[in-house]
């Protein structure tokens, strides 16, 4: 039903006085046997780019690809965290602290290697606008509808889905569920984060002339790492 037509029916029931129930019973959500093969499916049918791994060695196989497709140079990182997913290890004597939400693992030769230089980004506009790859961790992937969860927590995490060109979500198989229901049944809000975003591919938009652009409000391209 379009917007028009629910408007035109509160319109009538509030000039009626007709009143609503709310139903007792929620409806039936769809559970997969597969759902790694669903959430591909969906995945990919919104033009998203999907990596299924199995060991640390294949994460950065992906990253790699990842830098190579693109022909990016770096990989900006949400937090220590995430670099750790991956099982890269960084040059000692760098020290994190609490600040240190945007860091960059810089690859003279172009490829993701077991250890990596880290330097710090400025926390401007200007500077965080020059990120190339973004990298972060999923709060969930959703097999119904192939979209990913990203809890926003920590300072200047807010941009890492929304600000590159390319977001790469690193999603760990236990926390790939069935549908939307088990998501949103599984925390408590205003307790986890300041706010929870839900992506079903890549930033795309018709509202002009009903011609797709890709890009205007989030990254041209969206890949999934599963974490098996």
């Amino acid at each position: 039903m379009s917007r028009d037509g629910i408007l035109r029916r509160i319109k009538l029931a509030e000039k009626e006085g007709e009143s609503f129930s709310l139903p007792e019973t929620m409806p039936e959500y769809p559970e997969y046997p597969d759902p790694v093969a669903k959430f591909r499916e969906e995945f990919e049918a919104l033009e998203g780019i999907f990596f299924d791994t199995g060991s640390r060695k294949e994460i950065r196989a992906a990253l790699q690809q990842v830098l190579l497709e693109n022909e990016a140079g770096s990989l900006a990182w949400e937090n220590e965290q995430v670099l750790d997913m991956t099982g890269c290890s960084y040059s000692p004597g760098f020290q994190f602290s609490s600040e240190d939400f945007f860091t960059c693992s810089l690859h003279e030769d172009g490829t993701v290697s077991e250890r990596v230089t880290l330097t710090n980004f400025d926390r401007t506009s200007e500077e965080m606008g020059r990120m190339e790859v973004s990298v972060s961790k999923a709060k969930a992937g959703i097999a119904e509808t192939g979209s990913i969860v990203e809890s926003i927590g920590e300072k200047g995490s807010r941009v890492m889905p929304i600000l590159a060109p390319v977001h790469v979500v690193l999603l760990p198989a236990d926390r790939l569920l069935n549908n939307h229901l088990d998501f949103f049944t599984s925390f408590t809000p205003g307790a986890e984060g300041s706010a929870q975003i839900i992506m079903s591919g890549a930033s795309r938009t018709g509202d002009i002339e009903k011609t797709l652009i890709v890009g205007v409000h989030g990254p041209k391209k969206l890949y999934v790492i599963l974490m098996r």
